[in-house]
């Protein structure tokens, strides 16, 4: 599973800790994991990662810059509350932010709920009277989670996206925490590369279930590149039996339909799509990657009739038709599965030329 969510009633100091130490994040009032990311025509993998707190420093440039920014403007750390000021810089940031999003600050922290099951606080910086950066963080028992960060672009000098987490990173430190979660990175896209210059990091390492420095991440096991290696090698094996073949991304791999339950839905962000041959337009074959099993899983599908896209539309509009599948799948029949690529292949060339067997 790619992606999980959870809808908690309430959520303890102790129980948030648990969901972070598994590398889990808060969005509105759900906490969920991921460990894959579709956009921009591709999927990416994401990596959870957290600062040890205890026996932190901070590194030169970071002192500086706390020290600059400490006496160059009013710093308040408080319960988080929300007025125009926060919303209007919420308005101006909002195209920093990937995917959906929501139309109030608010919304983005609390989801539709009136009520917060989290203990957010902020981190407003003032010059005089004027708010030019805030950011939110939820505190557990033993750790904090930085939620969202903005700030005046006309004060991009001061770098007061990282100042705030600085701020954050110092608050949880006094306050005797242990780690300090500022959510994922998205290796091969920089855009998320700033939360590793607060200091040096650990990963969440998914298939042992540990933390590992950021220093042993070894980018090509990561979920999206093995499945694009995997599925790339069988392209080109099935280039030489003449078989054409797609590979997409499959935006629908997180979505649920309602009066489907008994049904099997794709749930992978990428396949490989056959292309059908002249007597087998309407088939749907395609090959998706396990990465539980380590194997490669040939099926046989079907397009499911939904209004979701058409709702999603402004979502969808992000991604090229020629490189993505936007319609839902419904998994009929798996043909074939097989850690052997070459093997594979071999079935794909049979159920190419007799998909109905």
């Amino acid at each position: 599973m790619f992606t999980e969510i959870h809808f908690p009633i309430e959520i303890l100091p102790k129980e948030l800790d648990n969901y972070l130490a598994r590398g889990w994040f808060r969005m509105g009032q759900m906490i969920f994991t991921c460990h894959v990311l579709c956009f921009k025509d591709q999927v990416y993998s994401t990596v959870w990662i957290r600062l040890g707190l205890q026996g932190f420093t901070f590194k030169k440039s970071m002192r500086r810059l706390l020290t600059r920014n400490s006496n160059r403007f009013i710093t308040i750390i408080r319960k988080a509350v929300f007025d125009r000021e926060k919303q209007k810089l919420y308005e101006g940031h909002k195209e920093r932010f990937e995917g959906y999003i929501p139309n109030t600050l608010k919304e983005s922290l609390f989801g539709m709920e009136e009520e917060n099951l989290y203990n957010t606080y902020e981190i407003s910086v003032y010059d005089d009277d004027k708010l030019i950066a805030a950011s939110f963080f939820d505190i557990g028992s033993n750790s904090i989670a930085s939620i969202m960060g903005l700030y005046d672009p006309d004060y991009a000098q001061y770098s007061l996206g990282i100042y705030t987490m600085l701020c954050e990173v110092q608050y949880g430190m006094t306050q005797g925490k242990k780690y300090y979660y500022p959510g994922y990175i998205v290796p091969g896209y920089k855009k998320f590369d700033y939360k590793l210059r607060v200091g040096e990091t650990d990963f969440y390492d998914v298939p042992s279930k540990r933390w590992k420095p950021i220093t042993e991440l070894n980018r090509q096991s990561l979920p999206a590149e093995t499945m694009t290696q995997m599925l790339s090698e069988l392209k080109e094996i099935l280039e030489k039996k003449q078989i054409s073949s797609k590979l997409l991304i499959y935006p629908f791999y997180d979505k649920d339909l309602f009066g489907y339950e008994e049904k099997e839905f794709l749930q992978s962000p990428l396949i490989l799509n056959i292309q059908p041959a002249e007597n087998t337009k309407n088939v749907l074959l395609f090959v998706v990657v396990d990465l539980v099993k380590r194997e490669l899983r040939l099926c046989k599908g079907g397009k499911v009739f939904n209004m979701l896209p058409v709702l999603m539309s402004s979502f969808l509009a992000s991604f090229d038709k020629e490189k993505s599948f936007l319609d839902f799948i419904l998994i009929e029949k798996t043909l074939a599965t097989n850690e052997s690529i070459s093997e594979i292949a071999d079935a794909v060339e049979f159920y190419y030329q007799y998909p109905d067997l």
